[in-house]
This record gives structure tokens, sequence and C-alpha cells, in this order.
């Protein structure tokens, strides 16, 4: 028995944007500071920035790591 094997080189050939880096991730959680925690301790990123409660952005937290 035989099998034929094809590659989906016109779906590569297709993509009209092809990504080849990132400058952001953003992801929507329910505990910012929980979740940037994590990421800073998990990865070692370091907080540089964050908007909330505290200096006027009433309805969400933000942290900023590199």
């Amino acid at each position: 028995m035989t099998e034929t094997l094809h590659t989906p080189s016109t779906a590569r050939q297709a993509d009209p944007f092809p990504v080849k880096g990132m400058d952001a991730v953003v992801f929507a959680v329910g505990n910012a500071k929980q979740a940037a925690h994590y990421y800073s301790t998990a990865f070692g990123m370091t907080r540089v920035a964050y908007s909330g409660p505290e200096n006027g952005s009433r309805e969400t937290a933000s942290y900023v790591l590199e």
C-alpha cells in the first residue's frame, strides 16, 4: 500500500499576513496583580509600569512587564 503525503505549501504561500515577530502580548485576566506576579516570577520579567485605581484608571488595572 502506497500513501502520498501532501504538504500544505499553498497555505504557506497564501498567508497575506505572516507573523515574523511580536512587540506585545496582552492578556485579559480577572486578577492582573496575580498574573503580573506569576509572569515576573515564572519567566523573570520585570514590572516597568502600572495603571490602576490608585492613579486614575477606575475600571481596569494594567501592568507592563519586560
